[in-house]
């Protein structure tokens, strides 16, 4: 499908590409994105730390070159990120992607990031002192406590909490017992009047566990290790928030000689699987996405979607 040129759009409708780790995303985003004159806005967790390249699959400088990429390597891996920054550097990155009569295309797999588009993000203020409590109540009580806690004060809020995260956990008994209302309240809708179409990567399981496997070999084979010890090197390994990235805490494991390197890469493999479930899991739960499967005709028939849609939702300013 050719480049189609649509003048400068200001609050266009928003496409997002989802989907588990390791499903084609990056391939599939970098073709569409190419096809109708795109940029690509990243929606990764990991990909905005600087230093954490291979273990994060990031996009490679040669991918970058073909389509533009934003929202990588903006932090340092010593920084605290939240999602409320995420989403004030990423709507900035759109705005400027649009005002070149570009279309902004948000792609990856941490589903926090996406919502903030889709349903829009209302912070409660922190309570330092009745956060302060939860978790020296986490401390003693422990995690499993928490959780029914939560599930017994917001049953809402418990369905859709991370149960097995403790911070997410004490986030929303948090919000709950400061402000008398549940986290869910916070989700608001979309903060623009934009609408949204979420794409998503709907790859067999087996066919998943195939990939993620094969991509924990190509990357400990291209260079991961050699990235976790320059973390090592540095210090910081412990501090930084490559310590609770899969690949790099197992990498740090063989380093600090408490793994073989096979059961440090069968524990990237097993945690990466765990994590792309969970990612499943969420969009299914919480986003409305239009599945595709892995297929000859998929990528033309999203351009076709994406392109119905954008004639159906011009400019909406």
């Amino acid at each position: 499908m050719p480049i189609v040129d649509r003048g400068p759009m200001v609050d266009l409708p928003l496409i997002c590409v989802v989907g588990p780790t390791a499903s084609g995303k990056t391939d599939l985003a970098l073709q569409l994105a190419a096809s109708v004159g795109g940029e690509i806005v990243a929606a990764d967790s990991r990909q905005i730390y600087r230093g954490m390249d291979i273990g994060t699959a990031k996009p490679s400088q040669q991918q970058r070159k073909l389509v533009p990429h934003h929202m990588i390597d903006v932090a340092g891996v010593l920084d605290r990120y939240s999602v409320v920054r995420y989403f004030r550097e990423a709507m900035a990155a759109i705005e400027s992607i649009e005002a070149r009569g570009r279309v902004p295309f948000l792609v990856g797999g941490t589903g926090q990031y996406v919502e903030a588009f889709t349903r829009g993000i209302d912070p409660a203020p922190s309570d330092a002192e009745m956060r302060a409590r939860l978790e020296e109540d986490l401390r003693r009580d422990g995690l499993e406590s928490m959780a029914r806690r939560l599930r017994e004060l917001d049953p809402a809020a418990a369905g859709t909490t991370d149960l097995r995260n403790p911070r997410r956990v004490v986030r929303a008994l948090e919000i709950q017992l400061a402000e008398g209302r549940s986290i869910r309240e916070l989700e608001r809708p979309g903060q623009s009047a934009r609408q949204t179409l979420v794409i998503g990567l709907d790859v067999p399981r087996p066919e998943l566990l195939h990939r993620i496997a094969r991509r924990t070999e190509w990357m400990y084979g291209a260079g991961l290790l050699d990235e976790a010890r320059r973390f090592w090197g540095s210090g910081h390994a412990r501090d930084s928030v490559a310590s609770a990235t899969i690949g790099y805490r197992d990498a740090f494991a063989y380093l600090a000689g408490l793994r073989s390197l096979r059961e440090a890469k069968d524990a990237t493999t097993k945690a990466t699987g765990q994590y792309a479930r969970r990612q499943m899991t969420w969009f299914r739960n919480r986003e409305s996405v239009e599945w595709y499967h892995p297929g000859a005709a998929m990528t033309q028939d999203i351009l076709l979607r994406i392109d119905g849609f954008l004639e159906q939702h011009p400019s909406q300013r």
